[in-house]
């Protein structure tokens, strides 16, 4: 599993980001506007024999999320803390 460094995280995000137990894997942040977030790294070893990172980014509500400076600085932020 790979983990993201949730105080290097919180420090520079606009947003604060937690784990859920259920999902201990998974990464959820809320916006300004309400809309809750799930971020997810993998490491897939189907392209590249040594690994390459898988990444996804989830609308917990599955609907149109509005335009927002702070998640894509929340998202780049936690991409430059993952860890293997």
């Amino acid at each position: 599993m790979n983990t993201l460094r949730l105080n290097i995280i919180n420090l520079h995000a606009p947003y604060r980001v937690w784990q859920k137990s259920e999902k201990p894997d998974h990464y959820y942040f809320v916006s300004d506007s309400g809309v809750e977030y799930n971020i997810d790294f993998k490491l897939d070893y189907a392209f590249v024999p040594s690994g390459a990172f898988e990444f996804s980014i989830t609308n917990e509500r599955h609907g149109q999320s509005p335009l927002d400076m702070k998640l894509k600085q929340t998202v780049f932020v936690s991409l430059l803390s993952v860890t293997k």
